[in-house]
């Protein structure tokens, strides 16, 4: 469990670091092998040997509490990046975020079950558990196979981070300019943030370039992200139908300018323009 924590905390944290004191995590590992070598050297009591090996219900609860103690930690950061992703990327989507949080429901699903086969090894039903154990041994199979495969058709989401919201800058000379302006023509004439469902992959494809090549030439360029970058032509766009044409609708324009929803048009437009869509034709008059 510390491995598969540590794992969603580098992937969602690029300037994640192991510290000292993460080897506090290790503490159950170092317990049970003392625990081996003291029960082999014949220096722990019998009872509580016979409570470990027996795979009594104490030891069983104690495996199943470590278990969802470091999944709640592992929602919590999940919960917490996902905050932190939208309000910096005003409505656009992590894959990185997407894999992660299906990792950790098929995780939890299939440990529930490990759970539950537990609990009625205990009671009347304990003819279930074959079954349990045969069903469980077949969903790990399906689990092992559904990374592999994910691995091999998204590998960026196994070697990628997506906290690069804290890497806002990059050396301005390393930068190549005919690239840059190249990208910036292509935005300006063909106006591929009015599709609602533009995406730095998508993008990148149409540029002939890799996401993290487009991703860190718009960090570097334009000191931005993303969706930051796609939402201020969107507002542009925005700004210009709402003083050019008095009479559409703020609903209108949202849609026509590449926005899906009322609350992140409303969101980008004030981060982009200073004001509201109102205040701005009020202002017009």
């Amino acid at each position: 469990m510390p491995a598969f924590f540590f794992f969603f905390v580098s992937s969602c944290y690029s300037d994640f670091r192991l510290k000292l004191y993460d080897i506090l995590h290790l503490t159950p590992f170092v317990l049970a092998l003392l625990f081996n070598f003291m029960s082999a050297q014949g220096f722990a009591p019998q009872t509580v040997v016979n409570i470990v090996t027996s795979g009594s219900a104490i030891s069983i609860l104690l495996t199943h509490m470590i278990y969802y103690g470091y999944m709640a930690a592992i929602i919590i950061i999940l919960w917490r990046f996902n905050k932190q992703f939208r309000r910096h990327y005003s409505g656009g989507r992590s894959e990185v975020l997407v894999w992660l949080t299906q990792l950790a429901g098929v995780s939890l699903f299939a440990h529930t079950l490990i759970m539950l086969r537990d609990v009625l090894r205990f009671t009347w039903a304990s003819e279930i558990v074959l079954v349990l154990q045969i069903f469980g041994a077949v969903l790990a199979l399906a689990i092992a196979t559904w990374i592999a495969i994910k691995s091999l058709m998204q590998p960026y989401l196994f070697r990628d981070v997506d906290r690069r919201l804290l890497r806002l800058g990059l050396d301005r000379s390393t930068i190549n300019d005919s690239v840059l302006n190249k990208a910036l023509e292509y935005v300006e004439s063909e106006k591929p943030y009015l599709d609602p469902d533009i995406t730095l992959s998508k993008l990148s494809y149409q540029l002939a370039m890799t996401p993290r090549e487009l991703s860190e030439l718009i960090n570097g360029a334009v000191g931005i992200h993303f969706f930051d970058f796609v939402n201020s032509y969107r507002v542009r766009h925005a700004k210009e139908l709402l003083l050019s044409n008095p009479n559409i609708s703020v609903l209108n324009v949202l849609y026509e300018s590449g926005f899906n929803s009322k609350s992140s048009f409303n969101t980008a437009f004030k981060k982009h323009a200073g004001l509201t869509p109102s205040m701005l034709r009020a202002q017009a008059r």
